[in-house]
């Protein structure tokens, strides 16, 4: 750790990077308050220092560890890397969840709407 910045071992190239990265994230995790004019600055800011870094391992770990610079270089980046940088892991696991939601569903359209069910039990007397 830079003990003048308290910036973590990361590159000197990426030092930018991540203290816009830490300033955004404190933002979404409403950690700091800001005024929209100030996180659209911050937004812009860190827009331009990921497009003059190169896009490499340190970068990946970098963004790893901040969601919102993350989402922010995959969108910027969308076109090129689709979700390049979304964990696996949880894509593979909301896709079972949703399959599985589906799936529940179709088995409650199966059934009679819960008014069609009182209709027969009431002519069944």
């Amino acid at each position: 750790m830079d003990p003048l910045y308290g910036i973590p071992d990361v590159p000197a190239r990426l030092a930018v990077v991540y203290m816009l990265a830490r300033r955004l994230e404190r933002l979404e995790c409403g950690v700091d308050g800001a005024d929209a004019e100030q996180y659209l600055f911050i937004v812009q800011c860190l827009t331009e220092a990921l497009a003059a870094v190169r896009a490499d391992r340190a970068l990946y770990e970098l963004l790893d560890d901040f969601p919102a610079a993350r989402e922010l270089y995959e969108n910027l980046h969308y076109r090129r890397a689709g979700l390049c940088c979304s964990p696996q892991r949880e894509a593979a696991q909301a896709a079972r969840l949703a399959a599985d939601a589906i799936l529940r569903i179709r088995h409650r359209c199966d059934a009679p709407p819960p008014w069609q069910r009182a209709a027969g039990r009431r002519k069944a007397r």
